[in-house]
């Protein structure tokens, strides 16, 4: 039943940016490459969902310990977008899977926030494939150095598990 619900609530998200996306196209049509990231809302939404994850002992950086997340990405941009959530497989214990996911579905304000955060991860995630190199090195540091991308895959990877 938690999974079918949180299943609806991820086609919702998806459902979502696909509807922003058509606005976005329609409405600035400009380079998404130009788009600026809200690095400071990215940065208050990450805290807030690390707050929780501490709360449950949840501790993303753990989980990446053994991983260079330079060559994770690499291997994510050249197609394997499961790269990350393999690397989640031995580390990330049911117990905290779950733990996320009741947290998601009894706290609204959690449940919020996970849901901004992972749009605004989108957009990031999007501008990564910009041709411009510079635009992408800037955006994979900022992503790695905040564990931004640590507590991105971890909640795709707890909302996204079968029970």
């Amino acid at each position: 039943e938690s999974s079918i619900e949180i299943d609806n609530i991820l086609s919702g998200y998806e459902r979502q940016i696909e509807i922003y996306s058509k606005i976005e196209k329609s409405i600035m049509p400009f380079e998404p490459s130009v788009l600026k990231i809200d690095k400071d809302n990215l940065g208050k939404l990450s805290k807030s969902i690390y707050k929780t994850f501490n709360e449950h002992g949840i501790l993303v950086e753990q989980y990446f310990a053994n991983h260079d997340m330079f060559d994770l990405w690499e291997e994510y941009l050249k197609g394997n977008h499961m790269v990350f959530t393999n690397a989640l497989k031995k580390s990330l214990s049911r117990k905290h899977l779950l733990a996320i996911r009741k947290a998601f579905d009894d706290n609204t304000e959690f449940h919020n926030v996970v849901i901004k955060f992972l749009f605004a991860m989108e957009g990031l995630i999007k501008e990564l494939t910009s041709p411009k190199q510079m635009t992408k090195n800037e955006i994979l540091n900022f992503a790695v150095n905040s564990s931004l991308d640590k507590i991105y895959f971890t909640l795709i990877k707890a909302l996204n598990s079968a029970e």
